[in-house]
């Protein structure tokens, strides 16, 4: 009887909780694709985070000294398998946690 009673306490508290607003927070992630361009020339085309603008999804990176990075992106960091291809055609093929990329020009954020 007390485990019943205990459950419909549970119950109304959670339920007081929605009405009044209170509720688990949550990431609203807004999936877009397109083109971000960044003020020092830089530009990512593909799948992105609408809402924080985080890379996320499948997309290329354009550095403005010539370097390409393609690859697929999780909140703004390369995840798996990426391809470099820099401005004299040199091509790196690199393998990626959820860790940042060592160029200059994709640690920061928008």
């Amino acid at each position: 009887m007390k485990k019943y009673i205990a459950r419909i306490i549970e119950a109304l508290i959670l339920s007081l909780l929605i009405m009044v607003g209170i509720q688990q927070p949550y990431n609203i992630v807004q999936a877009a694709s397109g083109a971000l361009d960044y003020g020092d020339g830089d530009r990512y085309v593909g799948k992105y985070d609408s809402v924080i603008g985080d890379k996320n999804g499948k997309g290329k990176y354009y550095c403005a000294d010539g370097t390409v990075i393609s690859g697929v992106w999780s909140n703004d960091f390369l995840k798996g398998k990426a391809r470099e291809v820099e401005r004299d055609g040199f091509r790196k093929v690199l393998w990626y946690g959820i860790a940042f990329y060592k160029k200059e020009c994709i640690v920061r954020k928008n």
